[in-house]
């Protein structure tokens, strides 16, 4: 951290503070042009999992995000803002502590009332994967919209985290919530299917897009039954063409991405949809 950014989040100089204590510090901080950095981060973890309260880490989440959101121009902090934003880090950041699910919403609920935080397509899509984990799904996809709404307004923006994770959430919906009878969010089902698959083909994406396919399978065995003919036609078509990408990957990528198991998976979705309409055929179009 360069040291205004660290003054702006400590609310002190970071520099003066260290000099107190230098037999300590020499062997924990190190100087480099005028900023300060740990020399390791496998002692700086430890000492935030087992010797900073939880409180205390939340507090200063918030304010490193609170500030790097206002330096997102640069590199650095734009990753330390998508670092620190992830629910998935904080979830491991406070792993020790039993109600950490409480202090997430806590701190995301605190982060939404700052103006620029709100405005982050990502910081939503974060929201969402916490309120999955809560099994507040209702929640789950009202902020899955608002981080498409927020991306709308930012030019060139690129949705592809928001897409495979909207695509997971679709199907864990359907699969679990939707009361017998119509899949209402099957269209949109098969455009983020089409998004994801357009993504297997990017090393960067590839192995989230694989992953997220593993979803149709408990989606068609609790659902099979309420698809309309049309529906299962298109569901046996989309999922032959994924089968088709996953099948196109080199053999170092299928097996960096398990895509051979996920692909088994996806062909025993579509033979269950299959057998199920076997009384009356399928148009199977590939």
């Amino acid at each position: 951290m360069d040291a205004g950014f660290l003054r702006s989040v400590t609310h002190s100089d970071g520099f003066e503070e260290i000099s107190k204590f230098p037999d300590v510090t020499r062997e924990i901080f190190a100087l480099d042009d005028g900023g300060l950095h740990v020399k390791s981060a496998i002692f700086s973890e430890y000492l935030i999992l087992h010797h900073i309260t939880s409180e205390d880490i939340v507090e200063s989440v918030h304010a490193i995000l609170i500030e790097a959101v206002k330096r997102k121009g640069v590199r650095r902090y734009q990753a330390m803002l998508g670092s620190l934003m992830r629910f998935s880090m904080l979830d491991r950041i406070l792993k020790n502590d039993p109600q950490r699910s409480q202090l997430i919403t806590g701190l995301y609920e605190q982060l939404r009332r700052d103006v620029d935080i709100n405005s982050e397509p990502l910081f939503w899509l974060q929201y969402s994967i916490l309120m999955t984990t809560c099994n507040e799904l209702e929640m789950a996809e009202e902020f899955i919209s608002t981080a498409y709404a927020r991306a709308a307004e930012i030019r060139e923006f690129r949705t592809f985290q928001i897409d495979t994770y909207a695509l997971r959430l679709l199907l864990l919906v359907e699969q679990e919530y939707s009361e017998a009878g119509a899949i209402v969010r099957f269209d949109d089902i098969i455009d983020k299917l089409t998004r994801v698959r357009g993504m297997i083909g990017e090393s960067s994406r590839r192995v989230h897009a694989v992953e997220v396919l593993r979803g149709f399978e408990p989606f068609v065995v609790a659902r099979v039954s309420d698809l309309s003919k049309e529906e299962a036609n298109s569901l046996v078509y989309h999922l032959a063409l994924a089968m088709d990408d996953l099948g196109q990957l080199t053999a170092d990528e299928r097996a960096l991405t398990g895509s051979d198991e996920v692909g088994a998976s996806l062909a025993r979705a579509r033979e269950g949809i299959v057998a199920h309409w076997s009384t009356s055929p399928l148009d199977q179009r590939i």
